[in-house]
């Protein structure tokens, strides 16, 4: 039973840690994408848009949106597969102890 308990110990470990490596790398992943697409987006904009906007406001927007997403992306998205995967196990715990 002890083996057992380590065995699955090591293993809830071992996924857990790929879980969070392949977050991270899909997060930054979207992020790197959404940064460029703000500077390409900004840069296609016209001299007029910049004249009226400094160039201190699209940097801070641009910013704190970035970062709001990557709050989301990092702790929502792990929280809501949690949550999810929890959901599943316990209904399939309860149609199994149903049968």
């Amino acid at each position: 039973v002890a083996v057992g308990y380590a065995v699955c110990s090591v293993g809830a470990g071992a996924l857990q840690y790929a879980f969070i490596r392949a977050a991270a790398r899909i997060n930054q992943d979207v992020l790197l994408d959404l940064r460029g697409r703000i500077f390409r987006h900004a840069q296609a904009l016209s001299v007029d848009f910049h004249e009226r906007y400094t160039s201190g406001r699209l940097i801070s927007r641009s910013t704190t949106d970035v970062e709001s997403l990557r709050e989301l992306l990092s702790e929502g998205l792990q929280e809501l597969i949690g949550v999810v995967l929890s959901f599943v196990s316990i209904a399939l715990v309860l149609l199994w102890l149903d049968l």
